[in-house]
């Protein structure tokens, strides 16, 4: 797989997780600040940041986020895992050319 098709791939699952995250959020009515809290974040920043795209979680944020919403977390973990591979280079292709940074 080349780059551009590799970099295309991931934004793809990324917008598909977070949309999937904003969804589940809104359908149990549940607003960020209190996402926030049983997620354990700081802030809801945190989550606005992640939910717009601006930010990506680290893998314990994804498995606390899959908890609060219910969700598998091998929904969430085989982003991730391609996302922590990637080199440091890869990834703010990534970011750029999706528009997240």
């Amino acid at each position: 797989m080349t780059v551009v098709r590799h970099i295309n791939h991931e934004v793809q699952d990324w917008d598909r997780l977070r949309n999937r995250l904003v969804d589940d959020r809104r359908e149990r009515g549940l607003d960020q600040d209190r996402v926030a809290e049983r997620a354990g974040f700081s802030s809801r920043t945190t989550l606005g940041r992640i939910e717009r795209g601006e930010s990506v979680p680290g893998i314990d944020s994804v498995i606390a986020l899959a908890r609060v919403y219910g969700l598998s977390v091998e929904l969430a973990t085989p982003l991730q895992r391609r996302v922590l591979s990637m080199s440091h280079e890869d990834l703010i292709g990534l970011l750029r050319r999706g528009g997240l940074a």
